[in-house]
């Protein structure tokens, strides 16, 4: 299986290749693309989307399975109701190995972090109130102990971008440890912050006891453990995690006076250890929006990209 985010489908997909196109609103370009080149090259085709749409449209025409799943806005809040449907799809081609007992326990556990995360949950028993002020004027990295993780780990700076407008990275740590781990070390970790690089060396800096303290890394590491919580996975090898690497990085960030925040996943199906590493973060990047003053749901960047991108000539 092969994830696919840019226009159209890769060269070698075929007729004896399924392809997968979902779209939260059944329109977008990329989704519409995967759907016609699919088509054209005598692939498989299943649709997953807004119901009465473009999407919709193009799987009639190829005579393919279209599986409708309503438009909430803005998109984002779709992710569980369009994974569903995918990973079914995944099932019934043999792909994937889901049953409905790891979706009800999915679901579960994030009605469960909703309870917790509720706005009326005072801060100190609410984790995404908690990890909201631990952000709060930071740049975040998000890290991932396993695969799975690194997968929550993109969901996460996502969210926080296109929520809090927060510039946030994301990786797993092998990924880290190739280099990018050596943010402690910059001028946003273990250093005394951004400065001045042509000033005087020997200038006398009257201000500088008065000035803020500077903007400084954040570490969101996301952990993903079974085999140490006692829990057996089927398919065990796409979660295997990196513990002695992940206690290195809590060292060393600790080390260096680099906050950090950790999360550890819950659950036994791999889908609900997913939702336990998403939900709490969707949340958290929800009140640090809100918590600036800032509308997550209206983005006029994203609008404006679209409505210029479109009066534009191809």
């Amino acid at each position: 299986m092969l994830a696919h985010r840019s226009a159209g489908i890769p060269g070698w997909v075929g007729a004896a290749d399924v392809v997968i196109a979902v779209s939260a609103s059944g329109r977008g370009p990329e989704a519409l693309a995967a759907a016609d080149a699919a088509a054209a090259r005598g692939a498989r085709l299943v649709a997953i989307g807004a119901p009465d749409s473009e999407l919709q449209s193009y799987a009639e025409r190829a005579r393919a399975p279209f599986i409708p799943v309503p438009r909430r806005r803005p998109a984002w809040v779709s992710l569980w109701g369009l994974t569903a449907p995918v990973l079914l799809t995944g099932r019934a081609l043999g792909l994937a190995s889901i049953t409905e007992t790891d979706i009800a326990e999915a679901a579960s556990r994030l009605d469960a972090d909703a309870e917790r995360c509720r706005p009326t949950a005072e801060t100190f028993t609410n984790p995404a109130k908690t990890l909201a002020m631990d952000l709060a004027g930071t740049i975040p990295v998000v890290w991932g102990s396993s695969r799975l993780a690194t997968v929550a780990a993109s969901r996460v700076a996502d969210s926080l971008a296109a929520n809090a407008r927060y510039p946030a990275s994301s990786g797993g740590l092998l990924e880290a440890s190739r280099g990018r781990v050596g943010l402690l070390d910059g001028i946003y970790g273990s250093v005394a912050g951004p400065k001045d690089i042509f000033a005087d060396p020997y200038e006398e800096d009257e201000e500088a006891a008065n000035a803020p303290d500077p903007t400084r890394l954040r570490v969101v590491l996301l952990r993903d453990e079974p085999e140490e919580a006692g829990v057996e996975l089927e398919g065990a090898e796409p979660v295997r995690p990196d513990s002695a690497r992940a206690d290195v990085v809590e060292d060393l960030a600790t080390e260096r006076g680099v906050g950090i925040s950790v999360i550890s996943a819950e659950g036994a199906s791999l889908l609900e250890r997913l939702a336990s590493l998403i939900a709490v973060t969707d949340f958290a990047s929800l009140y640090l929006a809100l918590g600036h003053g800032i509308d997550p749901v209206v983005v006029p960047a994203v609008s404006e990209l679209k409505e210029r991108s479109a009066r534009r000539p191809l």
